[in-house]
């Protein structure tokens, strides 16, 4: 199961990685589709800055900003419950950010909650900057379990392709 859940992060975090580079387009040279040019705000071939996407990456930040910010504290508890099997209270213990990350994870939390119930003030600034913090946050929880060290090295890729 634990195998499960971390092939899909990977899976994500190439995803992400991908669309930072926009699928290889300046890399190849590649010139934009006709769609892309009227649906796209930077006229990239990527999915995230397509508007209804773009719109959704705030609330995504706020969210994961969130469950990073306070996930430690079901596990406080999680291990005194009787009726969850050992490979729940793993999976549990996997994905569970230490505590001091909240430490990181907070501003993210309240900068785009922020940004969700303001109007659309700074959104392409605040874009790059969120995506680099949950990044940069993904990263150094990937840096405290042992077991996610696939993972924080495809994090640490797509942050280099972020700077």
């Amino acid at each position: 199961m634990n195998g499960f859940i971390l092939l899909i992060l990977t899976a994500l975090m190439m995803f992400i990685s991908l669309e930072e580079i926009s699928w290889g387009q300046r890399i190849f040279g590649l010139s934009t589709p006709d769609w892309f040019q009227q649906h796209n705000t930077q006229r990239e071939i990527n999915v995230h800055n397509l508007g209804p996407v773009q719109r959704g990456l705030h609330l995504l930040y706020a969210l994961v900003g969130f469950l990073f910010s306070f996930g430690w504290i079901p596990v406080k508890y999680a291990s005194s419950i009787r009726t969850l099997t050992a490979d729940v209270k793993t999976t549990i213990f996997l994905f569970s950010p230490k505590w001091y990350l909240m430490l990181y994870f907070v501003p993210t939390t309240f900068i785009y909650s922020y940004f969700l119930l303001t109007t659309n003030v700074g959104r392409k600034v605040t874009h790059l900057f969120g995506l680099k913090n949950v990044v940069i946050g993904i990263s150094l929880f990937g840096a405290t379990k042992s077991q996610l060290n696939f993972c924080y090295h495809l994090a640490s890729y797509c942050l280099l392709q972020l700077l």
